[in-house]
């Protein structure tokens, strides 16, 4: 029962994961974002669907060997204690590392945060990452990288995802977008703050 259980649940997760991207990819075709922040931040929510879809796929295929491995014992007639020891020791293995990762996860949110907060606190001085552009891109993007979460919340942070901030609302050619245009990239965006807001409940253990 508890293997069949684990099989439910990753399977939901899986399913949930792929229709996450799906209305990502769904939502924003057609809508052009800016560079910078807005491509970093729907880039890492778009990764974190697709692990999210690896890992239910690991955790359904190790509940599925469990399984099998329990059948298979029942129908020799050697009872199902390879099936259960199988599930025994990946599900204690796989506490531990899910425990490890959060907890790197969380040192990692801390480490960015406090430099972030060192960066405002100088951010008069010209030597300040803040001062070029074209460095600070590249520690939100390495940042982004080691902890996706940090896009989620700069994505409900209020301010940098702000349809003036977050898309391309200009045509090669100088011209306005469309009313329609506007209207579908904010759109986008509301299913990028949607999703973000569930990576953070992820982040925090609020699955709810």
């Amino acid at each position: 029962m508890k293997t069949a259980a684990g099989m439910y649940a990753d399977a939901k997760k899986a399913f949930l994961k792929s229709k996450m991207l799906i209305e990502q990819c769904y939502s924003g075709y057609g809508v052009e974002l800016l560079g910078g922040h807005p491509s970093v931040i729907a880039n890492a929510l778009a990764r974190h669907s697709v692990a999210g879809i690896a890992s239910a796929a690991k955790g359904l295929a190790i509940s599925s060997t469990s399984l099998g491995l329990s059948i298979a014992a029942d129908v020799s007639g050697a009872g199902g204690s390879a099936g259960m020891i199988f599930s025994i020791v990946t599900s204690i293995f796989n506490k531990i590392f899910n425990l490890v990762e959060s907890l790197v996860q969380k040192f990692k949110v801390t480490a960015v945060l406090e430099d972030a907060k060192q960066m405002w606190r100088n951010r008069s001085n010209s030597s300040n990452k803040l001062k070029d552009h074209k460095r600070f891109s590249e520690w939100f993007q390495n940042s982004v990288i080691a902890t996706p979460v940090i896009a989620s919340l700069t994505m409900n942070s209020g301010f940098a995802a702000h349809p003036y901030r977050f898309l391309q609302l200009l045509e090669p050619s100088g011209n306005d977008a469309l009313k329609a245009d506007f209207a579908k990239g904010a759109k986008h965006i509301e299913t990028l703050k949607k999703q973000a807001g569930q990576h953070i409940r992820e982040f925090s253990g609020d699955t709810a």
